[in-house]
């Protein structure tokens, strides 16, 4: 028994050389690394080209180069190369859209993919100069564009208000008018007055949502829709904000000694289902944490209803069992998505979504 270490450190030390021997190649670059040094984003692909020797006794196939990227493109023959002769790998790489340092990796694989060796590329690629259409890339009317079609508060507590902008730039030679109003009223979303923006002038729109007079819990959205000019323009500002508990003033000991929500399952497909039936599945929501745990949102999709009722109080350590429902009545035939969103006061996650999936017959 005591000659199994020694066995075991020999088996080892086999697999080991086997490996290098593997990765051992017979092919010698004259070089492994190329710096293309700095190159202009605008100036077009540029190239350089690996010379290698054969230093092996029998010819070599290059049965596979690979890269990481399709901004970096290999050149080669598979031609055999003879013992003692040359080939070469020509390495082209494009810089379009990739502002910023780059270091890529080529592999070779030889020998009947026993054989491999690594050869680089690396360099510096200087930003072509942004435009105002790069900074203001959505154009709406009368020469006014802006920077963006939708804003993501995110989440934002109860008694809180977090504000976002939109930038805008007024590309005319003109004067031209902004006004902004969500349609239908939205009472959580701030917008602000009428501007006025001179020629070649720019400036923000600020929209809040505010929570310091209006309750929110969950998802909302609101379409925003801006005029330009007195012309309103077709499609409108995507807002969308998710309303929970204030958490600011909570220690990183607070969140943990928190409420933790958690469910048995996030996803269930029912498969294949008949077209206008109903289908059913319980799903647990428990509460791992140190403090009651309150349901303060349950959203579904059209179709989905659920047993689970808003308010609903989780002492610790408890849990509860609820049933999820599927209408497929007025659904096309084919897969089907739906879902259904739980907002919760737990300070670490209180958004939860339950996704489910059925095949209609």
């Amino acid at each position: 028994m005591r000659h199994i270490p020694l066995l075991a450190c020999l088996l080892l030390w086999t697999v080991s050389a086997t490996g290098q021997q593997a990765e051992r190649s017979v092919l010698k670059f004259e070089e492994d690394t190329w710096n293309f040094g700095k190159i202009e984003e605008l100036g077009g692909p540029v190239s350089h080209t690996f010379s290698f020797t054969n230093t092996g006794g029998k010819p070599v196939v290059l049965e596979e180069v690979s890269v990481s990227c399709g901004c970096t493109t290999p050149e080669y023959s598979k031609a055999p190369v003879l013992p003692g002769r040359t080939g070469t790998i020509r390495i082209t790489y494009d810089p379009a859209n990739r502002p910023g340092p780059f270091n890529k990796e080529i592999y070779i694989i030889s020998g009947n993919r026993t054989s491999r060796n690594v050869i680089r590329v690396r360099g510096e690629v200087i930003p072509r100069p942004r435009t105002l259409e790069d900074d203001y890339p959505i154009a709406l009317t009368s020469g006014l564009r802006i920077d963006g079609m939708s804003l993501n508060f995110s989440y934002v507590g109860q008694g809180t208000a977090r504000s976002m902008v939109i930038r805008y730039a007024n590309t005319s030679e003109r004067t031209v008018s902004l006004s902004a109003a969500a349609d239908p009223v939205c009472p959580w979303l701030k917008i602000p007055g009428p501007a006025t923006v001179p020629p070649g002038g720019k400036g923000e729109l600020t929209l809040t949502c505010d929570l310091t007079g209006e309750k929110l819990w969950g998802r909302a959205s609101a379409r925003v829709y801006l005029t330009v000019g007195g012309k309103r323009f077709a499609t409108p500002l995507s807002v969308t904000a998710i309303g929970t508990d204030d958490f600011r003033s909570l220690s990183r000991e607070g969140k943990e000694q928190g409420p933790r929500a958690h469910l048995d399952s996030q996803f269930y497909n029912f498969s294949d289902v008949r077209q206008g039936s109903r289908v059913s599945r319980e799903f647990t929501l428990s509460n791992s944490g140190e403090a009651p745990l309150i349901v303060r949102a349950i959203q579904p999709q059209p179709g989905v209803s659920c047993s689970l009722r808003e308010g609903t109080e989780l002492a610790p350590h408890t849990k509860t069992t609820f049933r999820i429902t599927l209408d497929l009545s007025g659904f096309e035939k084919g897969r089907l998505f739906r879902s259904i969103s739980l907002v919760t006061n737990d300070p670490t996650r209180p958004l939860r979504e339950i996704r489910l999936t059925a095949n209609l017959q």
